[in-house]
């Protein structure tokens, strides 16, 4: 195994792979594929909260690591805001400048790593995505609370945005 491909790096690309799952997944409404979201929600904000964390205890901190858990948090929750806007449960004006943001912090990134200088996270950038996150629970929630699948109501009764026009 590659030095750089830690657990914690191993966390971060699940992350990765999951965010296509995901779109596919919310794009393809239906009982099954609410409940794997959910899953696929939960697991990824598990890999987010333990990736880091886990580094710093093993001492596992890598240059990989440092520029592929930005990346996989950009993506992830870039994901989630395209999928709601695509539904018209987000206005692209909102999501717009959370792209343009981070496809300049990613392009900086790149620039920094060609020139060997290894740019991480900063408090800032967590300070933000905590909001993100914040933000990404509200949503679910009421996400969630319009389904009416968990406690009441049909659960396979497609959402209104799905629905086929009479």
């Amino acid at each position: 195994m590659n030095a750089q491909m830690t657990l914690p790096n191993i966390l971060t690309s699940i992350r990765l792979i999951l965010s296509p799952v995901l779109a596919i997944l919310f794009l393809n409404d239906g009982p099954a594929a609410r409940y794997a979201i959910l899953g696929i929600v939960i697991l990824s904000e598990l890999t987010d909260l333990f990736d880091g964390y886990m580094a710093r205890k093993r001492g596992q901190v890598t240059d990989l690591g440092k520029l592929l858990d930005p990346m996989a948090d950009s993506i992830y929750r870039d994901t989630i805001f395209l999928c709601l806007a695509v539904v018209n449960q987000v206005s692209l004006f909102l999501v717009l400048p959370i792209l343009y943001r981070d496809s300049i912090i990613s392009t900086l990134r790149t620039v920094c790593a060609y020139k060997g200088i290894v740019l991480a996270a900063r408090m800032s950038g967590k300070v933000k995505a905590v909001l993100r996150e914040g933000l990404d629970m509200a949503d679910a929630q009421r996400q969630f609370d319009r389904f009416k699948g968990f406690y009441q109501g049909d659960v396979t009764e497609p959402l209104p945005h799905f629905r086929k026009a009479a």
